[in-house]
């Protein structure tokens, strides 16, 4: 009987680059499959509000993850003449501080990670995570929400937390935990102060498959790690804890989302000083493996 050999699996990796890149359909015969992971970038966390001493200042809503998909194709079904185009999208930036009185600033929305073909037009999509909105006067801004509209069986990532009015920011949602989203984590809603004065801290960034988001409080970190085994998984970020609201002191910044795909947290409110800026969130991830 005679022995047969499989060739050693491709597997060509793209990270955000502000432009398209090219996937190279590998010439070797012997592959079956095309097995492709995709993460979007994460939304930015929105700003604490800044207000006058002695008043109220809501805290910044938490971005959300970016959405993540495992798609699996025949090899044949890609055509060896196509152009294969990827764009890899890249993490929201957080909304910036306030340093006069003013409504906080919504974050940016992560940009979609996608593959489309030339001139097939065929095209796989994982959105990036929708912005915290600013926190103002009379509330903590609203988290980033779930995006299902990704191409199937594409999964969302979880939802940003709204930022704290008179309470603490709420916790980021995690994944896959946090209704149907296994995407990546959702970040933590910036602290609020109050006009007694009372300051509340910043909820956590939520968690991801393998990684806990970090503390809200004092503002979150980034979280996670640039991994891609071997087998080509590209894993979901955790995300980023909220800052505290703070009376008469700068807040600082919300912490940024962790890779692949986090949200950012949102800035703490501020009565009498600058308000905490909203984390960024961070960027996605294509992985193209053939097999």
């Amino acid at each position: 009987m005679a022995t047969q050999f499989f060739p050693k699996p491709n597997i060509q990796t793209f990270y955000y680059t502000g432009v398209s890149q090219g996937w190279v359909r590998p010439a070797q015969t012997g592959y079956s499959l095309v097995e492709i992971h995709m993460i979007g970038g994460g939304g930015g966390g929105g700003s604490g509000r800044a207000s006058n001493s002695g008043a109220n200042a809501g805290g910044g809503g938490g971005g959300a993850g970016g959405a993540y998909g495992r798609f699996i194709f025949p090899f044949s079904f890609f055509d060896a003449t196509d152009e294969m185009i990827i764009v890899v999208g890249q993490g929201g930036a957080g909304g910036a501080a306030r340093t006069a009185p003013n409504a906080g600033l919504l974050g940016t929305a992560g940009g979609d990670s996608y593959l489309t073909t030339y001139p097939a037009s065929f095209t796989i999509t994982a959105l990036g995570g929708a912005a915290g909105d600013g926190g103002v006067l009379s509330a903590g801004g609203a988290g980033g929400a779930i995006n299902r509209n990704s191409t199937a069986p594409a999964m969302p990532g979880a939802a940003g937390a709204d930022g704290g009015f008179g309470s603490v920011g709420g916790d980021g949602g995690s994944s896959p935990t946090t209704g149907g989203a296994f995407g990546a984590a959702g970040g933590g809603g910036g602290g609020s102060v109050s006009s007694a004065p009372t300051t509340y801290g910043g909820g956590d960034g939520g968690s991801s498959w393998d990684k806990a988001g970090t503390i809200g409080r004092t503002g979150g970190t980034a979280v996670g790690t640039p991994t891609v085994k071997y087998t080509g998984w590209a894993v979901p970020g955790a995300a980023a804890g909220g800052s505290g609201g703070r009376n008469g002191t700068n807040c600082v910044a919300g912490g940024d989302g962790g890779l692949y795909g986090g949200g950012g947290g949102g800035g703490g409110g501020n009565a009498g000083a600058n308000s905490g800026a909203g984390g960024d969130g961070a960027d996605g991830i294509v992985v193209v493996i053939c097999r």
